[in-house]
C-alpha cells in the first residue's frame, strides 16, 4: 500500500472514531441544584434523552424531595432541567411516561412531614416543554407504576396501608384513571391479614397483569404475588409462587413471545447474599424459568428491557466493598443466561446506582440513576462501553456477578492501585488510549505506574482469566 492512500485511509478511520465517540458520553448533571437528585426513568424523543427523577432539599422543618424533569441532547448537553416541588415529600423513584397529547405525567406519593401518614397518590402533568399543566392528589396510598391504556387514560399500581389494629397490613391497589387525573375506578385485593406489596403493572388488549409480593403473618419471607384483571378491575384470577427466600419485585416488563419477566433481588438468610433474581413467567402465572446472579454482595436489578432479538438488557446496582455501591449493566440471552456484564464507577466513593436503561436507535444504549448526588447518565455502544473499542470482542460469560474492581485514584498523576481483586487470581492490565491504542500492558499487578503516558483520557482493562473490569480514566 503506498504511503498516500495509507494516510488517507488512517485519516478516514480517525474521522469515523471522532464521530462514533461524540456520541458516547459519561456525565452528572444537577451540579447548580443545592441539594442531591437522581434519574429514575429515561425517555428517547425526538433525539433527546426525556430524565424523570427526584432532588432532596431541607426547607425547614421538613426534609421534602422534588420530582425533576431533564432534557439532554444527543451528545449529552443539556438542555433545560425544571424541579417541582410543594414543600410535600415525594417519595424516591417518581414514575412518568409521555402522553397522548406529546407532553409527560409523573405518578407520585406525597407524605407531609407535619401530618405524617402512609402516603398520597399524586399526578403531576407537564407540557412537551416540561411545563406543568396540573397537579393533583388523587387517593391515600402509594405509587409504584403507571401504564398508558390504548384510549390515553392511566392505569395505577400500588398499595393501600392501614393499620388493623394489630400490625400495619396492605393491600394491591389498582387505580384507572382519564386523561385529566380523574379516577374512572379504583379497587383493591388481598387478604385483610396480608402485607401485600404491589410493584408493577402491564396492560394489554384483553386485560391488566399486576405483579407484587406478598407476606402473611405466619412467613418469614415474602412470596412473589400475581394476578389477571378485566379492563375494568374484575379480578379473572391471581397466583401465588412459594420462594424459599425472601424475593423483593421492582418490575416486570411484557415480552415479545407473550410472557413476562419479572425483575428484583433474591435473599438468603443461611447464606447473607442478596442476588440479582429474575424469573419468566407465562400468562397464566406458571413459570417459565428462574434465575438469580451474585456472590457476597449485594446486587438488585432496577430496569430490565428486552431487545429486538429476543435478549435481555438488565440495569442494577451492586454495593460491595470498597466502592460504596456501582451500577452494573447485565446483558442475558432469552433463556436468562448471562452473556456479559459490565460495572460502572463515576465517583470512587459514595452511591452509583443504575435506575433505568433505554435502547437507543444506533443499537447501544442509554443509562441513567445517580452518581453520588447528582443525576447520572451514560451513552454506550451496544457492548456497553463508553469509549471506542474497550475490548467490544472480549464478553464475559460467568454466572454470577464476580468482579468487584476498584481503580483509583481517579484522575491520576500516574500511579493507580487496582483494589478488590479475587484472592489468588493473576490479573493482566492493559490501557487504551481514545483512539484503540494499547499504550501500556502489565501483568499479575494490584499497581500500575503510567507517568510515562501523555495526559488524557485512558481505558483500563483488569483481565481476571475469561472475565474482565475496565473503567475510564484521566491521567493529568
Amino acid at each position: 500500500m503506498n504511503t498516500k492512500l495509507a494516510t488517507v485511509l488512517f485519516l478516514l478511520s480517525f474521522c469515523q472514531l471522532s464521530i462514533a465517540q461524540s456520541t458516547y458520553f459519561d456525565n452528572l448533571y444537577g451540579q447548580a441544584y443545592l441539594y442531591p437528585n437522581t434519574g429514575n426513568t429515561i425517555l428517547i424523543i425526538n433525539d433527546k434523552y426525556i430524565v424523570g427523577g427526584n432532588g432532596n432539599f431541607y426547607s425547614a422543618p421538613c426534609f421534602n424531595s422534588s420530582i425533576d424533569f431533564f432534557t439532554i441532547d444527543a451528545n449529552g448537553n443539556l438542555d433545560s432541567s425544571r424541579s417541582y416541588s410543594n414543600n410535600m415529600s415525594e417519595f424516591q423513584h417518581s414514575q412518568f411516561l409521555m402522553t397522548s397529547d406529546s407532553g409527560y405525567v409523573f405518578a407520585t406519593t406525597r407524605e407531609n412531614c407535619m401530618t405524617p401518614s402512609y402516603g398520597q397518590i399524586a399526578l403531576l402533568k407537564l407540557n412537551s416543554a416540561g411545563d406543568s399543566i396540573w397537579s393533583k392528589n388523587v387517593m391515600l396510598g402509594t405509587s409504584n407504576d403507571i401504564e398508558r391504556t390504548s384510549n390515553g387514560n392511566f392505569i395505577i399500581a400500588g398499595s393501600n396501608f392501614y393499620n388493623d389494629g394489630v400490625q400495619i397490613i396492605s393491600d394491591f391497589l389498582l387505580i384507572e384513571l382519564d386523561s385529566m387525573g380523574t379516577i374512572l375506578w379504583d379497587t383493591t385485593y388481598g387478604s385483610t391479614t396480608d402485607l401485600e406489596l404491589a410493584v408493577s403493572v402491564e396492560v394489554t388488549d384483553s386485560n391488566l397483569m399486576f405483579f407484587g409480593t406478598v407476606r402473611d403473618s405466619t412467613s418469614a419471607y415474602s412470596d412473589i404475588y400475581m394476578l389477571s384483571t378485566d379492563l375494568n378491575g374484575v379480578l379473572q384470577w391471581d397466583k401465588r409462587i412459594v420462594n424459599p427466600n425472601e424475593i423483593a419485585l421492582y418490575g416486570s416488563v411484557s415480552t415479545s413471545d407473550g410472557n413476562y419477566l419479572l425483575y428484583g433481588l433474591e435473599y438468603s438468610s443461611l447464606s447473607n447474599n442478596r442476588q440479582a433474581y429474575f424469573i419468566k413467567v407465562d400468562a397464566t402465572g406458571n413459570t417459565i424459568w428462574e434465575r438469580s446472579y451474585g456472590d457476597t454482595a449485594f446486587e438488585s436489578v432496577y430496569d430490565v428491557k428486552e431487545l429486538s432479538n429476543g435478549d435481555f438488557i438488565v440495569a442494577g446496582t451492586t454495593w460491595s466493598e470498597p466502592i460504596t455501591s456501582s451500577g452494573f449493566l447485565l446483558k442475558l440471552n432469552s433463556n436468562g443466561d448471562s452473556l456479559w456484564l459490565r460495572n460502572y464507577v463515576q465517583q470512587i466513593s459514595g452511591i452509583n446506582r443504575f435506575n433505568s436503561i433505554q435502547p437507543t436507535p444506533d443499537g447501544g444504549f442509554v443509562v441513567t440513576g445517580e452518581a453520588y448526588e447528582d443525576m447520572w447518565l451514560l451513552k454506550l455502544d451496544s457492548n456497553g462501553c463508553e469509549i471506542l473499542n474497550c475490548l467490544t470482542g472480549v464478553e464475559e460469560n460467568n454466572a454470577g456477578l464476580k468482579s468487584r474492581i476498584n481503580i483509583y485514584p481517579n484522575p491520576t498523576s500516574g500511579g493507580i492501585t487496582i483494589a478488590g481483586l479475587p484472592q489468588g487470581e493473576r490479573p493482566e492490565i492493559l490501557v487504551y488510549n481514545t483512539l484503540g491504542e494499547l499504550v501500556f500492558n502489565q501483568s499479575d499487578a494490584g499497581k500500575i505506574d503510567i507517568s510515562d503516558l501523555a495526559p488524557g483520557l485512558y481505558l483500563i482493562e483488569v483481565l481476571l482469566n475469561s472475565r474482565h473490569h475496565s473503567q475510564r480514566t484521566v491521567k493529568y
